[in-house]
């Protein structure tokens, strides 16, 4: 999809729904992209942001964050967090919270989400950060536990649970968005246009209520915000990627 986008005419009439990975982290993973992340798109909205939420299995001896924290570091090597696959959100997630603490905690890759949070349920992995609209109904019924929200904020669908940042660790911030990108030389009249008529969208009490069915918290930033948001979580997920040597095959 990201590649038919770079591909388009630019006129602004094919758009790309981009998740922050196919932005930030792919472009530092995939050296055999057949396009140019930077120079064939061109930012036109953060369209909605999506909180994540540490999760671990109710066998988990861990209550709280600190609790994990104390639990992982007196048990090193002992925990294991899932992720849909290397290179992931949920997979960068758990290497900052390993940088931010010292903590010891084994990386197990899946080939999707389904297949991670299944093993998860079932106690083949401890822990996981996942978009709280996956794993919510899990958490109400009392076969995950929520310790920590991921990004700066506490969420309104789980009110009680503190942040990373409230937990411990300053700063701590995972938080999935999705974007709309545009072929890049699209007249910047066109893309400032696209951005004001989703933005206006995005206000309106009916679309708010279905995003926030899903999860999602709307957004609508002008190109020229959206451009810098992304130019920033580059540099910061760059710098977990090389601390961490993440590769992909």
């Amino acid at each position: 999809g990201m590649a038919e986008g770079a591909r388009a005419a630019p006129d602004g009439y094919t758009l790309v729904l981009a998740p922050a990975g196919n932005l930030t982290v792919n472009p530092l993973l995939f050296s055999n992209l057949t396009f140019d992340t930077y120079k064939d798109l061109t930012p036109v909205t953060d369209l909605a942001d999506v909180p994540n939420v540490l999760v671990v299995n109710p066998s988990v001896p861990a209550k709280t964050f600190q609790d994990l924290i104390a639990y992982a570091k007196a048990n090193p090597g002992k925990l294991n967090f899932a992720s849909p696959g290397a290179g992931s959100g949920a997979h960068l997630a758990g290497e900052l919270l390993k940088l931010d603490t010292g903590v010891d905690i084994i990386h197990v890759p899946y080939k999707g989400l389904a297949p991670a949070v299944n093993d998860l349920l079932g106690g083949n992995t401890q822990m996981m950060f996942a978009g709280i609209s996956t794993v919510i109904q899990y958490v109400k019924t009392g076969k995950l536990v929520a310790l920590a929200i991921a990004s700066p904020k506490r969420s309104p669908q789980l009110p009680d649970v503190p942040t990373v940042a409230e937990s411990g660790i300053p700063g701590f911030d995972v938080t999935s968005w999705y974007g709309i990108v545009t072929r890049a030389g699209t007249p910047p009249a066109i893309v400032h246009k696209i951005q004001r008529d989703m933005a206006a969208a995005l206000q309106q009490e009916d679309v708010r209520a279905k995003l926030a069915g899903l999860g999602l918290e709307p957004v609508g930033n002008t190109p020229e915000a959206f451009d810098a948001m992304i130019k920033s979580e580059t540099k910061k997920w760059g710098d977990i990627v090389r601390k961490a040597n993440i590769k992909v095959e």
